[in-house]
């Protein structure tokens, strides 16, 4: 840290991690972010780390930001449908009330099939 910067992008530090590395990994980020006055982007699919590390959560669909707030406002309020099919993945202690979740998100049928995304992404054109 010794060029000192205002803003790190943190892509998925913690994935693949024991959950106790996990917490280490995460107290550091936020140690550093009060004492260096740290902005972080936190790239994550683990809703759990993002609830517990976020100010605000920006979910994407296809490349495309799609849904942007709190973590209660995102999670408790979901808009979109995407962002809806993300929570309603979220393990739940209740198994009747995980499956009639699931099932209210998906049979509305709001999100393109995987059969019929486009080839590539609009943001990706790595080659």
């Amino acid at each position: 840290m010794i060029l000192e910067p205002k803003l790190i992008i943190c892509d998925e530090p913690v994935s693949a991690l024991d959950v106790s590395i996990q917490a280490q990994v995460v107290n550091l980020l936020q140690q550093l972010q009060r004492e260096m006055g740290l902005s972080l982007i936190f790239i994550a699919h683990d809703l759990a780390v993002v609830k517990h590390i976020s100010d605000r959560v920006l979910v994407m669909y296809l490349g495309h930001a799609v849904e942007l707030g709190t973590y209660d406002e995102v999670y408790h309020n979901p808009l979109h449908p995407y962002t809806k099919a993300l929570m309603s993945a979220v393990p739940i202690p209740d198994p009747i009330w995980s499956e009639i979740r699931r099932y209210n998100c998906w049979r509305a049928n709001y999100l393109r099939p995987l059969t019929r995304l486009p080839a590539a992404c609009s943001v990706h054109a790595v080659r």
